[in-house]
């Protein structure tokens, strides 16, 4: 239902320039939230605004289909699936391809893609952001290409690190990261507040959006705001701790049970973190920060109905090119 929420949301976007849901497309609930007359799903709009432009000119219109919703039966209002199913590939691939580009830079070509492979096809990316519309594939591809234009071109880094806060408002901390370690390692002051500036412009983009939408100014939208309790809390460290193990450990959501690999190249981190570049370390750096506010704020588990995790999923990728030169300067030797 996650990721059908953000279908509908594109489809809306696409035929009408707007978000809004019919009582009869609403799935409610977890899911959507009234607004007047209407419903607007509470996700951030920049997962929905990816495949809306194929939903512009898709010849078929949405159908109505039976669905179980929380236990009950219902009629749906549903989109055709073929553009999201597209567009959910198409952007998982790119954020592989971008990866081993990223990770070219570091290590040789063969290990570049073998780093790529890795991500796409030994992690969730495979089962989860290139087989539904989440929003964790567009903001895998547009992490990736942060990391690849940040080096010579600070502005489209920015950019592009913007667009994923728009997906996924916490990826700015992969862009933060990055600028961050862009301003400690030569001292100039523009080209870490041209990423900065852009990222956050990202952030302040999705707050405007649910001003328009939700009628408040915020970060968490349609969002109960629970979740940002949660992460300034101080008296739920025991909770969190839990959290982090199940992201690791869980059988069914852990990120070493379905990606074992990763814990042979933790020896290698000493190594690559001496001899990578700036760009890579911020990524890292902002990548696992990006993880700590995910578990801090929500559970690690990330519901029901798909195969591996998915909340973890950007972490990884913005660490990639780090843990390719791990892999080259350690387990390879």
């Amino acid at each position: 239902m996650d990721a059908v929420a953000n279908v509908q949301t594109g489809y809306e976007f696409g035929r009408h320039g707007d978000p809004y849901l019919s009582n009869e497309a609403a799935i409610r609930d977890f899911w959507s939230v009234r607004v007047g007359d209407e419903f607007v799903s509470h996700y951030p709009p920049g997962a929905a605004l990816h495949v809306a432009p194929l939903y512009a000119v898709w010849p078929s219109d949405a159908r109505v289909a039976r669905a179980l919703i929380i236990g009950e039966e219902r009629d749906l209002r549903i989109p055709p699936l073929a553009p999201a199913a597209i567009v959910s590939a198409a952007v998982t691939a790119l954020a592989v391809g971008l990866v081993a580009v990223a990770s070219n830079r570091l290590v040789s070509s063969w290990h570049a893609v073998g780093a790529g492979i890795a991500l796409g096809v030994g992690t969730g990316a495979w089962a989860v952001a290139s087989d539904q519309l989440w929003q964790h594939g567009p903001a895998m591809m547009w992490v990736a290409a942060g990391m690849v234009l940040s080096v010579n071109r600070p502005l489209g880094g920015g950019f592009a690190f913007g667009i994923a806060a728009i997906t996924r408002p916490h990826a700015a901390l992969v862009g933060l990261g990055v600028a961050g370690a862009r301003r400690f390692e030569d001292r100039k002051l523009w080209p870490a507040v041209g990423i900065a500036g852009l990222t956050a412009k990202g952030v302040a983009a999705v707050v405007a959006y649910n001003a328009w939408v939700f009628g408040g100014a915020s970060i968490s939208g349609g969002y109960s705001e629970g979740f940002v309790a949660r992460l300034l809390a101080l008296d739920n460290l025991r909770w969190f701790a839990g959290n982090v193990v199940g992201s690791l450990i869980d059988p069914a959501r852990g990120l070493i049970v379905y990606s074992p690999f990763l814990l042979f190249l933790i020896p290698g981190l000493p190594y690559a973190w001496r001899d990578s570049p700036w760009w890579a370390r911020g990524a890292a750096v902002g990548g696992l920060l990006y993880l700590v506010v995910q578990l801090k704020a929500n559970r690690f588990s990330g519901g029901e109905f798909f195969f591996s995790y998915r909340y973890p999923l950007e972490a990884p990728t913005a660490a990639a090119p780090l843990l390719a030169l791990a892999y080259a300067g350690w387990v390879a030797r």
